[in-house]
């Protein structure tokens, strides 16, 4: 029987699981984003439960070429379907009044948050023709609420000390233009999305900040980067991510309409990489005149955002097979990622119990009539609670009254027609604990049998 139920424990894991890597990335929702006024959406930020969503567009139209960075409520995490616009007094200002730069964001780009969500560093992207190329920061006063947020400081990555020689051999500063920017959970490598107009200085630029999220001490690493230049990886390099703890990077293609994956062989360190692949946006989402530009994922990395610039103000919500990865292959081992570790064992778990409880009722009441065939006590009740939390452990036996056997006294041979009620099976509540691999899981598991048995002319025993 134990091989039996080991069989059907593997068919019931490999069927779903063939199905489900028909198609690495699926669009599951597309959304309008335009309140407030907002056009062109250049970056994407969840909360870390996702329940916030915020979004930098490039216009902001009747606010004196003021941007802004607007608040969604998601009332399901990281569904775009449930977002709720918090309202234009919940907007970032992103006027930066008297500045140290005098110049306020009318072209905003990418945008990332410091961990703790107290700082938002924005991008303003340059125009063809001018060199006015920034990178801001704001604070908040309580985290994710950036309505709070207040002007700190700004830096011009076009500054030789930052900008160094560029892939192509230093550009025009005029033609080449700041678009995408993330950074490493404690605040001391920034990284900055380049691209150049002729396409020979695309790329991606690694910093160090000496002081954590203190952009006034940003350093180029020269060892680092990412050349995109002459088409090679792609012609119009917009936003960028980060995660999978730093190893996979994801970089939009504004002209190609496409994301590209890159594996950094050590975490935030562009000086060692993989391209593994790119997927077109415009194939997943059948539309002819995508241009991706805002870039998100959730938290698990299991939901990739984009964003569509042509003139939809659409936003995308696709679904991914495995934690940040887009291309087939390329997933992860499911001992990198607890969630995805935590999810195979419940699969496993859900799989063990479904053959136990399917099984156990039958094979159970055959035991019990063998161990009562002497003294004819065949009725017998075992519907159990099972649960994780040792407190609620002595609740686990159900107290449910015998039934009485019941015999019909004008038969002559009554005794052998006695019927027998019996009960088998249990509900198990609570959750499985993390380890060092796998988050916890949480199971909810139900099975209850419900029979009779009578004996038969010939001595036998036949039930229902």
């Amino acid at each position: 029987m134990s091989s039996i139920k080991k069989i059907i424990i593997i068919l019931f894991l490999l069927f779903p699981i063939s199905n489900s890597f028909a198609s690495m990335v699926t669009l599951v929702d597309r959304q309008i984003f335009d309140d407030g006024g907002q056009a062109f959406q250049n970056g994407i930020v969840f909360n870390p439960d996702g329940t916030k969503m915020f979004v930098s567009p490039q216009v902001s139209t009747g606010n004196s070429n003021i941007d802004f960075i607007y608040e969604y409520n998601l009332s399901t995490p990281f569904d775009i379907s449930t977002k709720t616009y918090a309202g234009d007094d919940e907007r970032c200002d992103l006027d930066v009044g008297t500045g140290e730069y005098g110049q306020n964001p009318v072209n905003a780009g990418d945008m990332a948050f410091s961990s703790d969500g107290l700082k938002i560093f924005v991008l303003n992207r340059g125009t063809n023709g001018s060199n006015d190329d920034r990178l801001y920061r704001y604070d908040l006063t309580i985290a994710y609420d950036v309505s709070t947020c207040a002007f700190v400081k700004d830096v011009d990555p076009d500054t030789d000390a930052l900008a160094g020689t560029s892939f192509g051999g230093r550009p025009d500063k005029s033609r080449y233009h700041v678009q995408g920017i993330e950074i490493n959970p404690d605040g001391t490598k920034i990284f900055l999305v380049f691209n150049d107009v002729s396409g020979e200085g695309d790329g991606i630029k690694e910093y160090n900040l000496s002081t954590p999220y203190d952009i006034a001490t940003m350093s180029l690493e020269t060892s680092g980067g990412i050349d995109l230049a002459n088409g090679a990886e792609g012609f119009n390099p917009d936003a960028i991510f980060i995660g999978l703890n730093g190893k996979r990077l994801f970089v939009t293609d504004h002209q190609k309409f496409t994301v590209t994956q890159f594996t950094l062989h050590n975490p935030y360190d562009t000086s060692s990489f993989t391209k593994d692949g790119s997927v077109s946006i415009q194939d997943l989402t059948s539309d002819n005149n995508n241009q991706t530009r805002a870039l998100g994922f959730s938290k698990n990395g299991l939901k990739m955002f984009v964003s569509d610039d042509t003139g939809d103000d659409e936003i995308f919500e696709f679904d991914l097979v495995c934690p940040f990865n887009i291309i087939a292959g390329k997933c992860p081992s499911i001992t990198e990622n607890n969630d995805r570790t935590g999810i195979a064992e419940a699969q496993i778990e859900l799989a063990r119990r479904t053959i136990d409880l399917s099984t156990n009722s039958a094979l159970n009441r055959l035991k019990w009539i063998r161990r009562n065939k002497d003294n004819q006590n065949l009725s017998n009740q075992a519907v159990k609670l099972n649960f994780s939390n040792s407190l609620l452990a002595s609740l686990k036996e159900v107290p449910i009254s015998s039934f009485k056997k019941v015999s019909n006294s004008k038969n002559k041979n009554a005794s052998n027609k006695n019927y027998f009620y019996w009960s088998e099976g249990s509900i198990s509540l609570g959750r499985i604990g993390d380890t060092n691999i796998s988050s916890t899981k949480e199971v909810h598991t139900n099975a209850l049998t419900f029979g009779l048995d009578k004996f038969t002319d010939d001595y036998g025993l036949e039930g229902f």
